[in-house]
């Protein structure tokens, strides 16, 4: 791994700029600064930064990308602006990891509490375009409610809703105009429960009529 940060007092290089300021705060580099007949930095950088060796300021000059004009800052100074800036980098790269994460985590628990279920609209989408040609031609283009010409923007519905157990098939199909369609989607909606229960009953009666079984009431 590149080692870009380097230590003039202990000779020691690190791969971060965190790194090499928590190094500055620890005993080893006090205690080593502050030994008797610790030389000080010699060569220097056209950007302000002293080193104690010279092959230590050759390794920074390959790195440095600051012009000789900069105005010189304290050394550890400048480490501690670069540090907080690749601190704070990272943090918002844990937090746009952690919200993707949040999004996953309320997809998956939304997917337990309302497993998927096929839309009536996508069913209808599987409606051929020969299909609704015969519905609307068996009708001689006129709507299977008003009776009214068919416009150019009529709709093919169910007779009995996909919801109720209806199908594709053609015999369950009719064209409505547009003001028909709405209507009757309202009132499916309005009586969706009584539909439920209506069919129940004919289910009901037409079984005990055949005697294959009685549905009992819970």
């Amino acid at each position: 791994m590149e080692t870009k940060y380097h230590c003039d007092s202990c000779n020691s290089y690190f791969t971060r700029k965190y790194f090499l300021t928590e190094h500055l705060k620890s005993k080893k580099h006090i205690n080593r600064k502050n030994e008797p007949g610790n030389r000080s930095a010699s060569f220097e950088c056209g950007c302000g930064k002293r080193y104690l060796h010279k092959k230590s300021l050759e390794f920074h000059k390959k790195n440095c990308t600051s012009p000789p004009s900069v105005k010189r800052l304290d050394v550890n100074e400048v480490i501690q602006k670069e540090s907080k800036e690749e601190l704070k980098k990272i943090k918002e790269e844990i937090q746009q990891e952690l919200e993707k994460i949040k999004v996953e985590m309320r997809k998956i628990k939304k997917e337990k509490v309302e497993p998927a279920v096929p839309k009536s609209r996508d069913i209808r989408k599987q409606i051929k375009k020969e299909t609704r040609k015969e519905v609307v031609d068996d009708q001689q283009n006129k709507c299977g409610r008003c009776e009214e010409e068919l416009s150019s923007c009529f709709q093919i519905d169910h007779i009995v809703g996909i919801q109720f157990g209806g199908t594709n098939e053609k015999s369950n199909l009719m064209a409505l105009c547009c003001e028909c369609h709405a209507r009757k989607s309202i009132a499916e909606n309005k009586c969706r429960q009584q539909i439920k229960e209506a069919i129940q009953n004919i289910l009901k009666e037409n079984m005990e009529e055949t005697g294959i079984f009685v549905i009992r009431d819970r």
